[in-house]
């Protein structure tokens, strides 16, 4: 576990310090698009649900 923290130690590091400061039209683009595909995400979740319970629905109700 030791030898483990020690790699991983410089790396995050390094990666703390490859941070730039961005102008303020990158910033909010990237807040718009998080927005974004927030909102597709939700969208997407709420039709997979829809559909699996027309599925369940289909399956309790249909005759055999």
């Amino acid at each position: 576990m030791k030898k483990l923290s020690l790699i991983l130690a410089p790396v995050a590091v390094l990666a703390s310090q490859a941070h730039a400061a961005l102008p303020s039209e990158v910033t909010t683009a990237i807040t718009n698009a998080q927005t974004d595909l927030i909102a597709l995400f939700a969208a997407l979740t709420a039709a997979g649900v829809a559909i699996w319970l027309a599925r369940v629905i289909y399956r309790k109700f249909s005759v055999k």
